[in-house]
């Protein structure tokens, strides 16, 4: 996604980690997980609940 120029969002992260979860993607969470820590964006409060 980041690749073809669409714009992460604290929404959009919050979905890919529910769906990661979801189909029990542990490997793409921990990679989508480190892109939110490196955003800034993992002390929004809709990412961390």
């Amino acid at each position: 996604m980041v690749g073809s120029g669409v714009k992460l969002s604290s929404n959009m992260l919050s979905c890919v980690l529910k769906a990661c979860a979801n189909v029990m993607a542990l490997h793409l969470g921990v990679q989508t997980n480190g892109r939110v820590v490196k955003l800034g964006f993992s002390f929004y409060e809709f990412i961390c609940a």
